[in-house]
């Protein structure tokens, strides 16, 4: 098999991500608050942010 350089190390990052349970937790911790609709949209952060003079 060839890959690029840059696949191989994009794969090497993904087995990296995989193998810290912590990353893993916060991977599905967040794909969850996604599916339930506890998140937050461009427009949403833009928002908030002129509101508190950080825009």
């Amino acid at each position: 098999m060839m890959a690029s350089v840059d696949d191989f190390d994009g794969l090497l990052e993904t087995i990296a991500i995989l193998s810290d349970v912590d990353e893993v937790r916060t991977i599905t911790e967040g794909r969850e608050q996604l599916r339930s609709g506890e998140s937050f949209d461009l427009t949403d952060v833009e928002r908030d942010m002129r509101s508190a003079g950080r825009l």
